[in-house]
């Protein structure tokens, strides 16, 4: 998943808090 690699985590925090690590429809929405 794109929140498990820790350089996409960096883009992923910017967008969306790391409480939710859930978050299909926001990730997809980004990439």
């Amino acid at each position: 998943m794109a929140y498990e690699t820790p350089r996409e985590r960096t883009w992923y925090k910017m967008s969306v808090p790391d409480e939710k690590p859930m978050t299909a429809p926001r990730e997809r929405a980004i990439r």
